[in-house]
């Protein structure tokens, strides 16, 4: 609970739990994420990502997955962070990255060159303070001859807030190749507006919470109308998260938002179902012209 309680951060508080005494330690903690990469329990799954006005699918956010052989479909709130606190979020993340390009390039097969799509793959603030991060991800890229516009890198605020001047470096190294980037869960975070006009982003994500309230009130209309004014003024594409219903939907395009994604239009699906639903959906572009 002690190591627990530091790793989130200082005034916080755990409460020891005996019956999760045998997972809570670092070491052990460590162990079993380390045979989940070694015996490749993590899979991604892509959540598609559409036009709100069309339906049609524009990209695919790439989500991670833990399938453990004990306990089934491990949610990421729980694993994730016992990735970060045992710094085996740099392994996973670049077998991530990997993977994602290998889907990108079979992708980028299917649908062309000219089709619009890309795939979004969130990257961590440890990840990205790896000396030779940029360099890694170059050069997957070259490995898979993957175009650097197919590919989203997200970050969150607390990135930039915590070591700017690194992260604008790393972040224009990677540009240079075409790559974009995606700030995540905007407006939960404390970014200023000089940071945002710095880094080389490419969208910004609303966050689910704020999609979730909208048609509950004016004020959460407000927000996400002011979310998209600013991110309309920075030349920035937005993504609205966690579009569950054809009011949030419809409300939404009203106030300006081109993309969505979420329950509505897919759930996270495996990266053969993703490509079968692109092939079929390029078929039926092909004969409707």
């Amino acid at each position: 609970a002690k190591h627990r309680a530091g790793a989130q951060g200082p005034g916080q508080t755990v409460v020891f739990d005996r019956g999760r005494h045998g997972e809570s330690t670092p070491v052990s903690a460590a162990r079993q994420m380390r045979e989940a990469l070694d015996n490749r329990e993590f899979h991604l799954h892509y959540q598609p990502v559409v036009d709100l006005a069309t339906g049609r699918i524009v990209g695919a956010e790439a989500l991670l997955r833990w399938m453990s052989p004990h306990r089934g479909t491990v949610a990421p709130d729980e694993f994730v962070p016992i990735l970060e606190e045992t710094g085996l979020i740099v392994p996973v993340g670049t077998w991530v990255l990997r993977e994602a390009c290998a889907q990108a390039a079979r992708l980028t097969r299917l649908l062309g060159t000219e089709r619009p799509f890309s795939l979004t793959i969130n990257v961590s603030a440890r990840q990205l303070r790896e000396p030779h991060f940029a360099e890694d991800v170059l050069a997957l890229l070259r490995t898979y001859n993957v175009p650097g516009h197919r590919l989203v890198l997200e970050i969150t605020e607390s990135l930039f807030i915590d070591d700017p001047i690194q992260t604008q470096q790393v972040l224009e190294r990677m540009a240079t190749a075409g790559l974009r980037f995606g700030l995540d869960d905007f407006g939960t975070g404390y970014s200023s507006l000089s940071q945002l006009q710095r880094l080389p982003l490419y969208l910004v994500k609303i966050d689910q919470s704020f999609v979730a309230r909208l048609g509950t009130g004016t004020e959460a209309t407000v927000f996400v109308r002011a979310i998209i004014q600013l991110a309309d003024a920075l030349r920035l594409q937005v993504v609205a998260e966690g579009v569950e219903t054809v009011g949030q939907a419809d409300e939404l395009v009203r106030l300006g938002c081109r993309r969505g994604q979420g329950w509505l239009y897919a759930r996270a699906t495996s990266a053969r179902e993703l490509t079968a639903i692109l092939d079929a959906r390029a078929g039926q572009l092909a004969h409707e012209a």
